[in-house]
C-alpha cells in the first residue's frame, strides 16, 4: 500500500505539491492544482529528511513508462535541476485520478521486482518520446 502526502519540496514552483510514498521512500511527485495535476517520478527525497528517494531510478522510470504505455498516454522524459532524469507520466484533473495512476505504477514496479528485473540508472536516457 502507499500514501499520498502533502509536500513542500524546494525548487518546485507549484500551487500544490504531493508525494506518493511507501514506507520511508518517495516514488512519485504530484504538482499543480485541481484541474491540472502532473504526476511524475521523484528524483530526490523530501527536504525534511523524512522520506528518501527510491534507490533505483532506472527501475522507477521504466515502471512509469509502462504506465504510460498501458494507459495509452502522452508522457515526457525530462531532467530535473540537478540533471537527474525523470518521467512525467500524465496530467490529471483531480487528485483521485492520481491515485489510480499510482496503483498501476506500483503494480508495474512490484511485478518487475518479483521477476528480478532491474534497470540500472545508466540505461535510462532522456529525450523526446
Amino acid at each position: 500500500m502507499f500514501d499520498i502526502r502533502k509536500s513542500n519540496k524546494a525548487y518546485i514552483e507549484s500551487p500544490e505539491q504531493f508525494v506518493v510514498v511507501r514506507g520511508d521512500t518517495v516514488y512519485l511527485r504530484i504538482v499543480g492544482e485541481e484541474g491540472e495535476y502532473t504526476v511524475m517520478t521523484a528524483t530526490s527525497g523530501e527536504d525534511c529528511g523524512r522520506f528518501r528517494a527510491f534507490r533505483n531510478q532506472g527501475a522507477l522510470n521504466e515502471a512509469a513508462l509502462r504506465v504510460v504505455e498501458q494507459m495509452d498516454l502522452q508522457s515526457a522524459k525530462k531532467n530535473d535541476y540537478h540533471d537527474k532524469p525523470y518521467v512525467e507520466i500524465c496530467y490529471c484533473e483531480y487528485l483521485s485520478d492520481t491515485y489510480r495512476t499510482a496503483v498501476i505504477f506500483f503494480a508495474n514496479l512490484d511485478a518487475a521486482a518479483a521477476l528480478g528485473i532491474s534497470t540500472p540508472d545508466k540505461q535510462f536516457t532522456t529525450g523526446e518520446m
